[in-house]
């Protein structure tokens, strides 16, 4: 509940953005050399170039529309043991609520009639939401887009523009009929002038109201105002008639509930090496490299083809996001890393483990648990899989895998409880450039492998691996100064990703304990 909305954000890629930078990072190595550091560079980091300021890009990248899978409504009903269906609605008001579940009952309860879905499109498109998307859900579609960069963030329905007259009034000529308690909105969230605000009295289509919003909010002309929640007279009377009926209904006293869950039994968990993450092996360094088990590498075309002298001596990991197109070809590449030799795989999701030959995954609870027999499958669950309790350990236990990674996301508190709790080895990602999110649906105007700035200064990058993009900030995960209370509070293995970031990043002094010191609740 505590999410900012970063997405929602203006963010900018070049021009004033890549000025900025550069100045920030020349600043920060002056400081730096003040204190005596080096001339203030870290000599691991390469030296951000400068940069042509140009035009820049700028715009909502990553503000997703909603997603509408209303198109899908007549396949979900043959689905065995389906027996409700969950609609988003956090944060939104009983106009919303009641088109939106009138539209879904209608395609519900009549899946063959061209009409009722006519009509249930209708009513969604009045719901106030933002406008919607099937996003690769019907890939045969035009709409497979699910951002629009340039356009407004915020649901509601456009109700005009903003006139200001000379005397500064600020006046809005709907372009349909406004009603007494429908809630207006006022620019967007990221403009100095956002204001939300009720309407007080009706005003016909192309008719005058008044806004009366602070000085200090005072729009330009031409902002644009929506409309976000609407309270027809017929919505409150349904409203009305259903607290009559919930005021009437005899009430029963709650009881407190004590109970004890059952939890897995902890183990005691045998150190392994710490591994490096790579993404590609650089040329000329695979034999020295890969003596032992403590390297790590992303499974890709790529990698798949390392020399079989080297696979078995590498830790595997499977990339977060595999889609239904991808499946077929991960299983040829783990067939043939595994009749090349290669046992130990990092799962970054639980189902993945299915990914793996039927013989080998029959096998894997029966043999040994020796980490050198040569036919045991070593499987680790990665830190995507976002464990977070011990109940959710067990069931990786139960599905074999032999350890797992836990999220750097959970704050400290969480992250050093659940080794005392745990029935599998529990590792950490200690350092390494920690991805803020993985898009399947491409950059939408952001170059890939060029930082570019939030509105508050914060640098990101994006890099494409597969279909995925991935997309980092511009400090790197770093974990390392708590090593010591993770191993005493029982963690016994640990991971750095290993990232080559652009030549152009700045260096940002940020810590990067990412959610150690932040809270869930």
């Amino acid at each position: 509940g505590r999410c900012v909305q970063p997405c929602r954000r203006v963010y900018r890629q070049g021009g004033a953005a890549a000025a900025a930078m550069a100045k920030q990072a020349e600043q920060q190595a002056r400081e730096q050399g003040r204190n005596g550091r080096d001339g203030g560079r870290d000599m691991r980091r390469p030296r951000p170039q400068r940069s042509n300021p140009g035009k820049g890009r700028d715009g909502r990248f990553f503000s997703c529309l909603d997603l509408s899978l209303d198109v899908l409504a007549k396949t979900l009903l043959h689905i065995p043991h389906l027996v409700s269906w969950k609609i988003e609605g956090r944060k939104k008001g009983p106009h919303y609520v009641y088109h939106v579940v009138t539209a879904y009952r209608m395609l519900r309860d009549n899946p063959g009639d061209p009409q009722a879905r006519k009509d249930a499109e209708a009513i969604l498109e009045m719901a106030l939401g933002r406008p919607g998307s099937r996003a690769r859900f019907l890939p045969h579609k035009d709409n497979l887009i699910p951002t629009d960069p340039s356009g407004q963030t915020s649901s509601g329905l456009l109700a005009g523009k903003i006139n200001v007259t000379p005397e500064g009034q600020v006046l809005l000529k709907p372009h349909f009929e406004l009603l007494p308690q429908d809630y207006l909105r006022v620019g967007v969230e990221d403009e100095r002038w956002h204001a939300t605000l009720p309407v007080t009295r009706r005003t016909p289509k192309a008719g005058t109201l008044m806004l009366r919003l602070p000085k200090h909010k005072t729009p330009k002309a031409g902002t644009p105002v929506f409309l976000i929640d609407r309270r027809e007279p017929e919505l409150m009377q349904i409203l009305r008639e259903w607290q009559a009926r919930l005021d009437c209904m005899p009430t029963r006293p709650s009881k407190a509930v004590e109970s004890e869950p059952r939890l897995p039994r902890p183990v005691r968990p045998a150190p392994r090496p710490e591994m490096v993450v790579r993404a590609s092996m650089p040329q000329g360094r695979e034999t020295r490299g890969c003596r032992s088990q403590n390297t790590g590498l992303w499974l890709s075309p790529r990698t798949a083809e390392i020399s079989r002298t080297i696979a078995p001596r590498i830790c595997w990991w499977l990339p977060p996001v595999i889609w239904p197109e991808e499946e077929e070809a991960i299983r040829r590449r783990l067939a043939h890393l595994t009749r090349e030799g290669a046992r130990h795989f990092v799962c970054n999701a639980p189902w993945q483990r299915d990914l793996f030959p039927a013989e080998l995954l029959a096998r894997m609870n029966d043999e040994p648990e020796d980490p050198k027999h040569s036919d045991a499958l070593d499987l680790l669950a990665g830190p995507f899989c976002n464990v977070a309790n011990a109940a959710a350990l067990g069931v990786l236990a139960d599905m074999g895998f032999k350890g797992a990674y836990i999220s750097p996301e959970l704050p400290a508190d969480d992250i050093l409880a659940l080794p005392r709790q745990s029935p599998l080895p529990l590792g950490m990602v200690l350092g390494g450039f920690w991805p803020v999110g993985i898009s399947r649906f491409g950059l939408l105007g952001i170059k890939p492998n060029e930082p570019f700035m939030s509105p508050k200064g914060e640098v990101f990058w994006a890099r494409q691996y597969g279909g995925n993009v991935w997309l980092y900030p511009g400090w790197p995960l770093d974990l390392t100064a708590k090593r010591q209370e993770l191993q005493q509070a029982g963690y016994s293995f640990f991971a750095r990703l290993e990232e080559n970031p652009p030549s152009s990043l700045p260096e940002m002094r940020r810590q990067g304990l990412f959610n150690w010191d932040g809270a869930l609740l």
